[in-house]
């Protein structure tokens, strides 16, 4: 049986974990009880408002949060960060200013009936007592629950290593998808069953002419070579995970809207790419 809306509000408010929806813009759509409380604030001071703009923070904060954001929209996979400061505001009767406060944030994709990322679920996990008593206890080992502080620290401090080393990872990564993007042979990434392109180098599309690519099959995207084996044999390296080299293959191609087909004769080297674990 099926839960209705009403039901799934009621979940949503009963979780003591925090929760905080944001579409794609980044603004609030909707919040639970647990995220309500662990802020102070009320669903009609932050719904509709810019999350930069509901919870102001420093420029390098914001920075990693839309870092880790985007991250989501283009994977469509969660993304986590260790350790960040976000001061909560304090309201007028309880004294004003901001009071510090340490979090680690998991940014999780839902997924419309497209598979698109439509939302995106923010959870903060509130540390803040674990760092502060890391701060206070120092060198002192000796000390009231030093051995599970030091348990507690001991992964809040590789968490954070982690995603320091994450953000070496993507800079790596972007430095050598810009190396594939200048380089003079042809690069194109596929992935699946129905081979979807995800990334394209300029000398492909210099070879096949400018087109939507990203996104699309390459039965979709590259229609013209329907009858030239070239899918054939991508669909058996993807069933055998095995590669596949060719010299001085005959293709026709057709580099616009309304051109004639071009021959062209090309190596091919299709490379399989397997996932850990798969």
């Amino acid at each position: 049986m099926g839960l209705h809306d009403h039901a799934y509000r009621a979940l949503f408010d009963a979780s003591p974990n925090p929760y905080l929806v944001l579409d794609r813009q980044l603004t609030i759509v909707d919040a639970n009880r647990a995220y309500l409380a662990s802020t102070g604030r009320t669903l009609a001071e932050i719904a509709g408002r810019q999350a930069g703009d509901a919870f102001p923070t420093d420029t390098a904060t914001m920075c990693h949060m839309l870092a880790s954001f985007d991250r989501v929209l283009r994977t469509g996979r969660p993304d986590t960060l260790a350790l960040m400061r976000f001061d909560i505001a304090r309201r007028e009767e309880d004294g004003g200013g901001f009071e510090p406060r340490y979090w680690t944030i998991t940014h999780l994709p839902v997924l419309d009936a497209a598979g698109e990322v439509e939302l995106v679920l923010q959870h903060p996990i509130d540390v803040t007592g674990v760092e502060r008593m890391r701060q206070a206890a120092g060198a002192d080992d000796d000390s009231p629950g030093a051995a599970l502080l030091a348990q507690q620290s001991g992964l809040l401090d590789r968490a954070r290593h982690v995603h320091e080393a994450n953000l070496h990872l993507q800079a790596d990564v972007a430095r050598l998808k810009g190396l594939f993007l200048k380089a003079p042979s042809f690069i194109a990434v596929l992935r699946g069953p129905q081979h979807v392109f995800e990334f394209v180098n300029e000398a492909m599309v210099e070879l096949l002419g400018p087109r939507a690519y990203v996104g699309r099959p390459v039965r979709e995207a590259l229609s013209e070579l329907a009858d030239q084996r070239l899918f054939e044999v991508l669909d058996a390296v993807y069933a055998s995970g095995k590669e596949y080299l060719a010299y001085d293959i005959p293709i026709r191609v057709r580099r616009g809207a309304g051109a004639d087909l071009e021959q062209r004769f090309i190596n091919v080297i299709y490379q399989p790419i397997v996932e850990e674990g798969a």
